[in-house]
């Protein structure tokens, strides 16, 4: 889990890095003048409801991003799933079996021949379990594995004085012979633990199996006596899916009749006419502002008169004027052609009475709200 976080952390940052940059590569070609205003246009136009060319542009750019990290996040997934399926399954170990049955396959050649050289020895071993006895041990034993084991046993347990094998009728068949000496060379070759060496074989085995085999047992009694009651269930089972399923498929055209019947309220909506429309602004009349060349003797007079006929902006911007023109008197600077309110404002920190600086800037401010934010006093 902890590398597979990381991946994708990395690869979630490298697409936002892409985005982002290709976003920055557009102010780029913005003069440095323009970038504070070009900022906040875009972020106005972004945060109230972004119009459909950028939504599509910003889906585009996050599409071509994830297109570009995609590959190597797949290639770095593989990894890990290969990673994790060899920790898992241990395909090394596969791996590694596998290279070697490339290096015995040249070998089998002569183990096919091996066992073909073995084949007339057959019917040797296959005469020596024809006996009457060993017929006879086959068929009373029924599990295949108890009788592997039993005949194990039986023949590290055998001698020559009771395997059948050894009588002299199955030796000489007919003929009398004095076999004595025979039965005592025998016997001293069985005594010999070169021939027939013994071991002990111990093999763990789970209780599971017993207890499944009992169990499989006790099912098959069930099954065999309860197959009518299976039968009734399963009949009953069948009715209730049926059901369930006509129910669900009268449900799902309740709905669709449901969705045609209301269709007039919300496929409007989902065209995206239904949207509610804003309410229009009042439209905006500009006035023209036109400052005095020549300021008149009684200002306060005359800006008065303007503001009683209905010309804010007409009365502020004279009363602006003019205390530019006293600053500059008062302060001796010459203000550049054009000044801004900024300029007036760093020029009249120079004026000594604290009180004249207050009311200047009172004076920009107000005059500032009316001419760009529509604000009278």
């Amino acid at each position: 889990a902890g590398p597979a976080l990381v991946l994708a952390v990395i690869c979630l940052a490298f697409e936002l890095v892409l985005v982002v940059g290709a976003i920055a590569t557009l102010f780029i070609f913005i003069p440095l003048e323009l970038l504070p205003e070009s900022w906040r246009a875009a972020w106005a136009m972004v945060s109230v409801e972004a119009p459909a060319w950028a939504k599509l542009g910003l889906n585009l750019l996050c599409w071509l991003a994830a297109a570009l990290i995609g590959p190597f996040y797949v290639g770095a997934g593989f990894g890990l799933y290969l990673n994790r399926r060899t920790q898992m399954e241990a395909w090394d170990v596969e791996i590694a079996l596998r290279r070697l049955r490339e290096r015995l396959l040249p070998v089998a050649s002569s183990l096919v021949l091996l066992l073909c050289l073995a084949l007339p020895l057959a019917p040797v071993h296959a005469q020596d379990a024809d006996t009457p006895d060993a017929a006879q041990t086959a068929t009373a034993n029924a599990d295949e594995d108890a009788e592997a084991e039993d005949a194990e046993e039986a023949e590290e347990a055998a001698t020559a004085e009771n395997d059948p094998a050894n009588t002299p009728a199955v030796i000489f068949g007919d003929t009398p012979v004095d076999t004595a000496g025979f039965r005592q060379a025998v016997n001293r070759a069985y005594e010999d633990p070169l021939q027939r060496p013994t071991r002990q074989v111990s093999r763990w085995k789970p209780i599971e199996d017993a207890a499944e085999k009992q169990k499989d047992k006790k099912e098959l009694q069930k099954d065999s006596s309860s197959n009518a009651d299976r039968t009734s269930r399963k009949s009953g089972q069948l009715w209730l899916a049926r059901l369930a399923e006509w129910g669900l498929w009268g449900l799902l055209g309740v709905l669709l009749l449901v969705l045609l019947l209301t269709a007039r309220l919300w496929l409007p909506w989902l065209r995206g006419s239904g949207r509610r429309k804003e309410k229009q602004a009042p439209q905006i009349t500009e006035e023209q502002v036109e400052m005095p060349v020549v300021l008149p003797p009684d200002v306060a007079t005359q800006a008065g008169l303007l503001w009683d006929q209905g010309r804010p902006r007409q009365a502020l911007a004279l009363l602006y004027r003019a205390s530019v023109r006293t600053l500059v008197e008062r302060t001796g600077i010459a203000l550049p052609p054009g000044a801004t309110e900024a300029q007036c404002l760093r020029a009249s920190r120079r004026m000594s009475d604290s009180t004249d600086r207050e009311l200047f800037a009172r004076i920009v401010r107000m005059w500032q709200y009316a001419a760009y934010g529509g604000r009278l006093p």
